[in-house]
């Protein structure tokens, strides 16, 4: 059996209650209780996980019974809803903490993998070795070549070897290029300092020349200047003057047009004035239809329930009347009519 409790047909009803439910539950729960989970054995762990089936299966199974009950039980199907949902809420609770050992275990294991990976990762790596200093690669190579890898790598072990391996050569290789760039950057030096003294005395030369020719065209620039300066003044006075003339113009429109919105508002506020009366009388309209709407809806109620009254029993119809009169009054207790 995979459930942990079955209900006799009988007491279907009579467990879908609050009260019906808590001792479903409370056996349901000393039997897990009773469970000893062991996560050291493969065993172990297959009988926590079994354990938690078991209790999903009660869950659904339980549920699966309340579900077929609503359909014959309408009139007490919140009752039920109720039932189920403590049912599916409490053993969906149960089930976590039933599995959680083995949770933690797979958690603990996945962490473990992403944790060897990222250092495999970072061992591949040899992208982050480009552009360092020489001094930088050599200090990179013994921190690399004094690196453990052992059985706690545990499956990443040869990978990890073999990536430390290969980041080993690189960092050798790369190391042995600069050395040989720094050994044919001292020969070039020499070259370098000869070619710079005779760009040097060029530049000198080419500076001297250029600071007459630089004199000659600062006394023609000066010249253009004050001409340029000239003609600025005199166009922004003309601007000025474009502009105070706008300003004016802009303040003749601002009254005009602050005078056409005044009116504007006026006649929008008188519209919406009317707007609001209409909908006062709207909303009254409608709070009566509604109401007289009720009342035939009630009377429908009353007289279908008039009519059953007098097919199932021998009442008389003015007294089936008058009782129907006294529920609806609420002077029966425990009776009410569903309108």
């Amino acid at each position: 059996m995979t459930e942990l409790i079955v209900i006799d047909q009988k007491n279907i009803e009579e467990s879908f209650t609050i009260r019906g439910i808590d001792p479903i539950l409370a056996k349901i729960k000393e039997e897990v209780r009773k469970f000893v989970p062991d996560t050291t054995t493969p065993e172990g762990r297959k009988d926590i996980a079994s354990m938690a089936y078991k209790v999903a299966k009660s869950k659904t199974y339980l549920d699966d019974l309340g579900k077929n009950l609503t359909a014959d039980w309408k009139s007490k199907a919140k009752i039920v809803d109720s039932a189920r949902k403590k049912v599916r809420d409490e053993l969906d609770e149960l089930k976590t903490e039933v599995r959680r050992p083995l949770t933690e275990i797979e958690d603990a294991e996945k962490e473990r993998i992403i944790l060897y990976r990222g250092k495999l990762d970072e061992l591949k790596d040899t992208a982050k070795y480009h552009g360092l200093s020489l001094d930088e690669l050599k200090l990179l190579y013994i921190t690399l070549d004094e690196t453990q890898i052992n059985d706690s790598w545990k499956e990443y072990e040869a990978a990890a070897k073999m990536a430390r391996d290969t980041s080993i050569a690189f960092l050798n290789g790369e190391i042995n290029r600069l050395i040989k760039e720094k050994d044919d950057q001292a020969e070039l030096l020499a070259l370098r300092e000869k070619e710079e003294l005779r760009e040097r005395e060029d530049r000198e030369r080419k500076i001297a020349e250029e600071a007459t020719l630089k004199v000659q065209k600062d006394a023609e620039k000066r010249a253009e200047a004050e001409k340029v300066r000239v003609e600025a003044e005199k166009q922004d006075a003309l601007n000025k003057e474009a502009e105070l003339r706008k300003k004016l113009e802009a303040a003749e429109l601002k009254i005009k047009q602050d005078a056409e919105q005044a009116e504007f508002n006026k006649i929008a506020a008188v519209a919406a004035e009317n707007a609001r009366l209409e909908r006062i009388e709207n909303e009254k309209l409608e709070a009566q239809r509604l109401r007289e709407a009720n009342i035939e809806h009630m009377k429908k109620i009353n007289n279908e329930t008039l009519e059953a009254i007098s097919q199932q029993t021998s009442i008389s119809e003015f007294a089936a009347k008058d009782l129907i009169t006294q529920i609806a009054m609420n002077k029966i207790p425990n009776i009410k009519i569903i309108y």
